[in-house]
C-alpha cells in the first residue's frame, strides 16, 4: 500500500482541561495539583465588578495571596512589571488568569518574568526560553481568544504602538478552567463580538495548510457547527 506522507501528522495539547458548570469551585484543587499554595489572581476592574472574581478567590481559600486587578485591553509593559511586582511581594507561586485574552496574556508575561527574571523584551521571539515558567491556571470569562491554551502572548509596547509577540511552548498555560457560568452574564455585544473570534480561528484552522491536521480540522467543523 502506498505511503501518502501528507497523511502525517503531530497534535498536542498539553493544557488539562476542565468544563462543566461550577467548575471555578475546584481552581483550589488545581493549583494543588500544580504543586503550588500561594496563587495570585490576575484579572481587571471590570471582571472584578461583575462578580466573577469573588467565587474564585472564594475557591482559592488561604492559597489565595493577592489580586492584580489593573489589567487592561492590550496591557503594556508596564502592567506586566506592575502585576510582577505584586506578585514576588506576595511570594506567589502560581497564576490565577480570570478574564478575557488581556487577563491571560498578562499572566503568561507575569510567569516569565517570576521565573527568570530580566526584562520582559529579553523573551520575545519564538522558542527562546528553556524551562518551565511559572504555574498558570486560566479561567476564561469570554469564548473567543482562546488564549487559554496557546502559546502565544501580545503585549502592547505603547511607546512605539506596537503589539509585541512572544511564542513558546513553555508559556502555555498548565490548567484551564472552562466553567460556562463565567460567561453567561457578559452583555450580548461582548457575547457577540467574541463568538465572532472564535468563529474565525475555527475557519482559520480549516483552511490551515502548515499545521492543517485530522484532529484540530474535526474540532473546528464542530466549533463552526456549536458557534
Amino acid at each position: 500500500m502506498a505511503y501518502d506522507r501528507e497523511l502525517e501528522f503531530v497534535y498536542r495539547n498539553p493544557t488539562r482541561l476542565v468544563f462543566r458548570e461550577r467548575a471555578v469551585e475546584d481552581v483550589g484543587v488545581e493549583v494543588d495539583r500544580l504543586g503550588c499554595s500561594k496563587a495570585l489572581v490576575v484579572t481587571d476592574k471590570g471582571v472584578v465588578e461583575a462578580g466573577l472574581v469573588e467565587p474564585v478567590v472564594k475557591a482559592l481559600g488561604n492559597r489565595h495571596v493577592g489580586t492584580f486587578d489593573a489589567c487592561i485591553q492590550d496591557s503594556g509593559f508596564h502592567i506586566v512589571n506592575k502585576a510582577a511586582e505584586i506578585a514576588r511581594e506576595a511570594g506567589a507561586d502560581c497564576l490565577v488568569s480570570v478574564g478575557g485574552g488581556s487577563c491571560i496574556d498578562t499572566a503568561k508575561a507575569v510567569a516569565i518574568l517570576l521565573k527568570e527574571g530580566g526584562e520582559l523584551s529579553d523573551y520575545w521571539g519564538y522558542q527562546l526560553l528553556t524551562r518551565p515558567q511559572t504555574p498558570h491556571v486560566v479561567i476564561p470569562t469570554t469564548a473567543g481568544t482562546g488564549s487559554e491554551v496557546t502559546y502565544f502572548c501580545l503585549i502592547k509596547d505603547w511607546d512605539r504602538n506596537l503589539k509585541m509577540e512572544l511564542g513558546d511552548d513553555y508559556i502555555i498555560p498548565n490548567t484551564a478552567i472552562l466553567d460556562p457560568l463565567m460567561t453567561k452574564g457578559l452583555p450580548p455585544m461582548l457575547t457577540a463580538t467574541t463568538g465572532m473570534d472564535a468563529l474565525t480561528h475555527a475557519i482559520e484552522a480549516i483552511h490551515a495548510v502548515e499545521y492543517a491536521e485530522p484532529i484540530t480540522d474535526v474540532m473546528a467543523y464542530g466549533a463552526i457547527r456549536l458557534i
